[in-house]
């Protein structure tokens, strides 16, 4: 048994119940694959954006790791000054004490001497030397006494200046560096804050591309469930089209193929205008059947292919261009413009023109709107809606006739 080709919404028979549930199912199909796109697409940014935040991320612990280890170094210089400032404390308490002692020690040598001299000071010591020898003896010992010890407190003098300008110094490095560190320490700490900021920027990323992959795993199984229903409409399709192909058959007698979307128009079957007019009773069209198989017939066009168009484009000639214009056709009427339609003085005239006007416009190869002398051809450039041609089909096939084989 030979398998059909899948069948498509836009290319099966509108007068099949199932083909409009087949286009419902594939118009939802195409919208599930609509928003798979859309979820890849987000889906790709959130990746992207993933990528980003954790090279940011990165960056900031880099920058962290770098100000955390110059604020280690800062405060170790800080106790190193520290510990500095408290030796110097120590060798300026140090040298202070000595210089009292020392103060302390000449003072003591000063009362000695004078109890030594019978209470008289060393002018009194010069000037009662017995000699000359004992003159200089006395001399060059005050002044060696005296010397030493001036020397010594000079000395510590010194040392203490010494001591103090070093702890002066070492106080303005230890405010510098206290500086320094706060600076670092308030770098530091906007660092860090702005790394937790990238990090919850991340996670919302995450989160986000957590909740597209779900939604994105719902459409695939939304779409696999559209797909098996679209199966299984195909396959109702293509039984009810081997059936009223079957009725068809039986109801001609053999003949040529059913009337499509895909059958020529040039092809002018036999029409009953009496057939038609009776279809046409109570309608605009009332007597107008020997009009459409007349024009039909003189411009080689299908006559009910006319009437199923003039149905369509005018419900039966009720519409505002057909009573307002005669116009059955929409001819001249574009979606931007309907008011720039043509009129007629009639709606035979109308019909007699369409026939004209299709045919050498869009059926003859030579046409200047030629895309193959059927339906699916005219449906190229006559009409914006892509069903048009589907539903003149499915309209033809419901007048006198309508099911009689073609050719």
């Amino acid at each position: 048994m030979q398998a059909h080709r899948p069948v498509y919404a836009d290319d099966c028979d509108h007068s099949i119940s199932a083909c409009s549930a087949l286009l419902s199912e594939e118009q939802a199909a195409a919208a599930n694959q609509a928003q798979l796109a859309g979820i890849d697409q987000q889906i790709a940014y959130t990746t992207g954006a993933l990528a980003a935040l954790a090279a940011v991320v990165d960056d900031l612990q880099a920058k962290v790791a770098e100000q955390q280890s110059a604020v280690t170094q800062t405060g170790a210089r800080l106790d190193d000054i520290a510990r500095q400032i408290r030796f110097t404390q120590a060798d300026l308490e140090r040298t202070q004490a000595e210089l009292s002692i020392r103060e302390q020690v000449l003072s003591h040598r000063v009362r000695e001497l004078d109890k030594v001299g019978g209470g008289v000071d060393y002018l009194q010591l010069l000037v009662t030397s017995t000699s000359f020898t004992q003159l200089v003896n006395r001399v060059a010992t005050i002044q060696q006494l005296a010397g030493g010890d001036q020397e010594l407190i000079t000395g510590l003098k010194q040392d203490r200046s010494r001591v103090e300008q070093l702890n002066a110094q070492l106080a303005a490095d230890q405010a510098k560096e206290q500086e320094l560190l706060a600076q670092q320490q308030r770098q530091l700490a906007q660092l860090q804050a702005e790394q937790q900021s990238e990090r919850q920027a991340y996670a919302a990323q995450a989160a986000l591309q957590a909740q597209l992959q779900g939604r994105r795993q719902d459409l695939q199984g939304q779409q696999s469930a559209i797909g098996a229903q679209v199966q299984s409409l195909q396959a109702d399709y293509q039984r009810q089209l081997t059936a009223l192909q079957s009725r068809q058959r039986a109801g001609s007698g053999g003949g040529g193929g059913t009337f499509g979307i895909d059958t020529d128009l040039r092809i002018v079957p036999n029409v009953d205008p009496a057939a038609l007019n009776a279809y046409f009773a109570g309608t605009a069209f009332a007597g107008l059947g020997p009009t459409f198989v007349r024009a039909g017939q003189q411009h080689g066009v299908n006559p009910l292919y006319l009437v199923a168009h003039a149905i369509e484009e005018s419900a039966f000639g009720e519409s505002y261009l057909a009573q307002s214009r005669n116009n059955l056709f929409g001819i001249g009427a574009f979606d931007s413009d309907p008011d720039a339609a043509a009129s007629f003085p009639s709606f035979a005239a109308c019909i007699d023109y369409q026939a004209g006007f299709v045919r050498s416009d869009y059926l003859d190869p030579d046409g200047p709107y030629f895309d193959g002398p059927t339906l699916r051809g005219m449906n190229t450039h006559y009409a914006t809606d892509p069903h048009w041609a589907r539903n003149i089909a499915a309209i033809y096939l419901t007048l006198p006739g309508g099911l009689n084989p073609v050719g």
